[in-house]
């Protein structure tokens, strides 16, 4: 089993690690191999960098020192791998973003609709409870269909009908508010 003699090193680290052993065929191997292990654009450079270094060594190349600006491709390599987590980053904050702009219009339309409701029955949003079952009381019993002559009898029924489920849904959106 082969240890990984270097796995608590940075990619600057190893770098400096290769620049200081340049000629050293073993610890150029070695740092190689724990650059698999680290997936930043600057280690995938170095590991091009020390292939290039490993194949001119076994040509009997004369040591020479490591070439370094870096060139322009993994340069660009390295901005568009800041890019993509920038917009990763933004994506991310976006969707938060929208998810809660969602959520405050569905709270909006609940709201409209609840203050729509109040308002066909003549009550505030914000009245007691016992204001709301005195006028749910009273409105129905002054529209309720028996105290009407058969002649508008069918309209007070809608009438009637109407009301109770306006009742009905300012009582479950009170009790969701509650529950909230």
């Amino acid at each position: 089993m082969k240890t990984r003699p270097y796995l608590n090193f940075s990619t600057a680290q190893l770098d400096s690690l290769v620049r200081t052993h340049w000629t050293d065929r073993g610890m150029l191997d070695r740092v190689h191999a724990e650059l698999r292990f680290h997936a930043s654009p600057e280690a995938a450079a170095l590991r091009v960098e020390i292939d290039d270094r490993l194949s001119a060594l076994a040509d009997g190349d004369k040591p020479r020192a490591p070439r370094r600006p870096r060139d322009e491709e993994a340069a660009d390599t390295l901005q568009i791998a800041r890019m993509a987590a920038e917009i990763r980053a933004r994506d991310a904050r976006l969707r938060e973003q929208t998810a809660l702009i969602e959520h405050l219009r569905d709270r909006l339309r609940v709201e409209t609709g609840a203050a729509a409701l109040y308002r066909s029955v003549g009550l505030h949003e914000h009245c007691p409870d016992f204001v709301l079952e005195a006028a749910r009381k009273a409105h129905l019993k002054a529209n309720h269909p028996d105290l009407r002559p058969e002649s508008g009898k069918s309209e007070a029924e809608e009438r009637f009908k109407q009301l109770q489920k306006t009742f009905e849904n300012i009582a479950r959106i009170r009790a969701e508010a509650r529950r909230d």
